[in-house]
């Protein structure tokens, strides 16, 4: 059975949506853990009222709450589906990514959003930068993640707590993918739609302070992971200035 993971600050207005598109899938989902991380609105009361699983996480960032929602998870659980809050990921693959788990013994399956019902839904400037990041995150690490920031994703109970990480805010996606890469783990990736925000719903996403921050923990991450690559490539300024000055 699948159990879900809502990380979430301050979504009332598109919470009930997410919960309600879940509950609409029949016979997978078995618990939804809505993990409240800070929210001064009402997500919380209105994931309560939903039938939901509400716990609290007051230190901010994703990647808390999701280790929070990970010590929540049912014995029974075999797979943990990690989505956002603000009811813009489509849930029409969620059954394909589990047969893909359950039964072709895939680690971890990523929603690309290749299906954007409205261009204005995806900003141009996340759009950019997820795909500039996902180009390098997939050149250093080698690997082939369609959409390497995307925050829907199936994994196997083994995979998602044997996650070491997750002390982080946006980077989370970029740590998981490493994690995979790390245990050589299969990945693979399924389109899935990507819906315009709620009138008056807000991405706590911000392009280039956010952006940053990724691509350093990207870049921390390649250096912990495959060293010799990383610091091969760091010293060949150095190599060039030094036979540039001794010439």
């Amino acid at each position: 059975m699948i159990n879900v993971i809502i990380p979430c600050l301050n979504e009332e207005l598109s919470i009930e949506a997410t919960i309600r598109a879940l509950q609409s899938i029949k016979n997978l989902i078995s618990q939804i853990i809505v993990v409240d991380n800070g929210s001064s609105d009402r997500t919380a009361s209105i994931a309560k009222r939903c039938g939901a699983k509400v716990v609290f996480e007051q230190t901010k960032g994703k990647g808390f709450a999701f280790r929070r929602g990970l010590t929540m998870i049912e014995p029974n659980c075999e797979i943990v589906f990690l989505i956002d809050g603000d009811n813009t990921y489509g849930v029409e693959q969620i059954s394909r990514a589990a047969d893909l788990i359950s039964n072709y013994g895939i680690d971890m399956v990523v929603g690309s959003r290749t299906k954007t019902k409205n261009e204005t839904s995806y900003r141009f400037g996340h759009q950019f930068g997820n795909r500039a990041l996902s180009y390098f995150q997939n050149l250093i690490f080698g690997t082939n993640i369609e959409d390497t920031l995307s925050g829907w994703r199936l994994m196997s109970r083994g995979f998602a707590l044997s996650f070491p990480s997750g002390a982080s805010k946006f980077e989370l996606e970029a740590e998981l993918n490493s994690h995979a890469f790390h245990l050589s783990s299969s990945v693979s990736n399924l389109p899935i739609s990507y819906i315009p925000r709620v009138e008056g719903s807000i991405s706590k996403l911000k392009t280039y302070s956010d952006g940053l921050r990724i691509l350093r923990r990207l870049l921390n991450l390649w250096r912990n992971e495959r060293p010799r690559m990383a610091y091969s490539f760091f010293s060949i300024p150095w190599l060039i200035l030094s036979a540039v000055l001794f010439e």
